[in-house]
């Protein structure tokens, strides 16, 4: 009685095995469209030139702030890029972005665009 018992239950359970195997898979795809697609309407931002590293909220002000009582904003912009021994720069002021250019050359490519 015992072997009858068993070769009912045995096929049952590995058939439960593959359909739970089969709605975890169904899930596990499911998520990963999901991230596919949130990733493909997610805008992407444009590359931008290299700065000092800016604070999460206020950006550089911190440091325009510090260095504005010794110096203009201009004059300390101008120092960071010295610094930086840069012609183009990205400086966060908030959230804004503060590109300075130095260059002639990349001056004029901003205005042809």
């Amino acid at each position: 009685m015992e072997i009858c018992c068993s070769m009912f239950i045995a096929p049952f359970t590995t058939m439960l095995s593959y359909s739970t195997l089969l709605v975890f898979f169904t899930f596990v795809l499911c998520y990963l469209f999901k991230i596919q697609w949130q990733r493909a309407q997610k805008p992407k931002q444009p590359f931008l030139p290299t700065g000092p590293k800016p604070w999460p909220i206020v950006g550089n002000l911190p440091e325009l702030i510090i260095n504005n009582k010794k110096t203009s904003v201009s004059h300390w912009i101008h120092s960071v890029m010295k610094e930086m021994n840069a012609e183009i720069a990205c400086i966060r002021l908030g959230n804004v972005y503060v590109i300075p250019v130095t260059c002639t050359e990349i001056s004029l490519q901003f205005l042809r665009k």
